[in-house]
């Protein structure tokens, strides 16, 4: 599959709310609508930015930032902090594939609600943050899920969309929490667990859900198909009258975890990218039927496990070579990366998921 990193694709996961407590408060419902594209100019290589987020004019220091917004290629977004329960609690809050699901007292009952049902629900919660004379203080936000629908843009139809938006105690003003360098909302995605923000990875943290927004590299290799709670047919080898054979089932977990590595160019798998917005590369794994297949005859550039690149053939950016910019892994001088280079794009090794390549010419 070849794919336009940041321009002709959506990109989603910059702002990611991880953390299972929450709270159901009666809202209104209006729908709303996320289109709309980013034209975000691309960061340096050390252009980690880590800044946390500005919600109407109060600086949240509890919330933190795991943008990764590295290379303008957002890995995904905020983590709550110093959550606390109020109102009316959601008991159970967890995942049903990519559809959240929760049971709920209401006078003293308790009823399943999932997907359109939770549409108008507000997670009421607490950050800990610091006023202007450096007194810790508590402010109130409020996140409300105002739509849910199955997205338009997934490759296989098991991915659901919500519109989120949020409001800080004092403000009139309800703002999309996913909303692009334009001022454009997005929908976002719901995950299990969430992403370590200095190093890129997956950490399988119980009762932690995160929301990722669309134009950000979690949901985007979700929506290629890598969704990390499903499951895919593995097959060896075809008969000569093209049915598969000799297959298993695997969990998509890992290549969605390769794939993030993949999109960001994150080569030595320590959450620093190599990559630009508006880059072109190309696209497979090593399933049997592909759920990616290869388009292009470019230049191989790599091979991807969960935990960066296995071989590197050459880096995307080929500017910042000719600079002298090359990550540290990889290097020709090192005997082990020069001799996996020699193989590289084949998916001979076990480990490797993907294999990505680049327009050399471009």
């Amino acid at each position: 599959m070849v794919t336009t990193l940041g321009v002709s694709m959506r990109e989603f996961g910059r702002k990611v709310i991880g953390g299972l407590m929450a709270v159901a408060l009666a809202g209104c419902y209006e729908g709303v609508d996320g289109v709309g594209g980013a034209d975000e100019r691309g960061l340096v290589v050390q252009g980690l930015a880590l800044q946390g987020i500005q919600l109407q004019g109060i600086f949240l220091q509890g919330i933190r930032l795991q943008g990764i917004q590295l290379q303008g290629l957002r890995l995904q977004g905020i983590k709550l902090q110093g959550i606390k329960l109020q109102g009316i609690k959601l008991q159970g809050l967890k995942l049903q594939g990519s559809q959240l699901a929760a049971v709920q007292e209401i006078n003293g009952e308790l009823v399943d609600r999932s997907g359109a049902d939770l549409i108008g629900t507000e997670f009421r919660i607490d950050v800990e943050t610091e006023d202007d004379e450096g007194e810790e203080i508590d402010v109130g936000v409020t996140i409300r899920l105002d739509d849910f629908y199955l997205s338009p843009d997934a490759e296989i139809e098991d991915m659901y969309a919500y519109e989120v938006s949020y409001q800080v105690d004092g403000s009139d003003t309800w703002g999309a929490l996913c909303e692009d360098a334009d001022g454009v909302g997005w929908p976002a995605y719901v995950f299990e667990g969430y992403w370590d923000e200095d190093t890129g990875d997956f950490i399988d943290e119980p009762d932690t859900i995160s929301f990722a927004c669309q134009y950000g590299v979690v949901a985007k290799c979700a929506l290629w198909g890598y969704r990390p709670w499903a499951e895919a047919e593995d097959c060896k080898k075809k008969s000569k009258k093209g049915e598969w054979k000799k297959c298993e089932t695997v969990s998509l977990r890992d290549h969605h975890q390769a794939c993030t590595r993949m999109a960001r160019a994150d080569y030595c798998g320590d959450g620093v990218p190599w990559t630009v917005n508006g880059t072109q590369i190309d696209i497979w794994d090593d399933l049997g039927p592909q759920i990616q297949e290869r388009e292009a005859k470019w230049d191989i550039e790599g091979e991807w496990t969960p935990e960066g690149a296995w071989c590197l053939k050459d880096i995307r950016q080929q500017a910042w070579k000719e600079e002298g910019l090359y990550p540290s892994c990889g290097k020709k001088t090192d005997k082990q990366w020069k001799r996996r280079a020699k193989r590289c794009g084949k998916l001979k090794n076990k480990s490797s998921l993907f294999v990505s390549s680049f327009n050399g010419d471009a």
